[in-house]
């Protein structure tokens, strides 16, 4: 996998999360996807950051 790819996977897995936090905004009351979506938000970009630097400790780094 060339750097190419792993940096265009990391910007459809943050995509993803922000189509999911869109989502999260059809509840009835702003308070009741605020937090949810922040909280999922912050799990799913630690995930990824996560993985990217992996991805960059593999590659030897830039």
């Amino acid at each position: 996998m060339n750097t190419y790819y792993e940096w265009q996977w990391l910007i459809q897995r943050t995509q993803e999360c922000a189509r999911c936090i869109i989502a999260e905004s059809a509840a009835k009351e702003l308070d009741d996807w605020q937090g949810l979506a922040a909280e999922y938000f912050r799990e799913k970009m630690s995930d990824i950051s996560h993985q990217a630097y992996s991805l960059y400790n593999i590659r030897g780094g830039i």
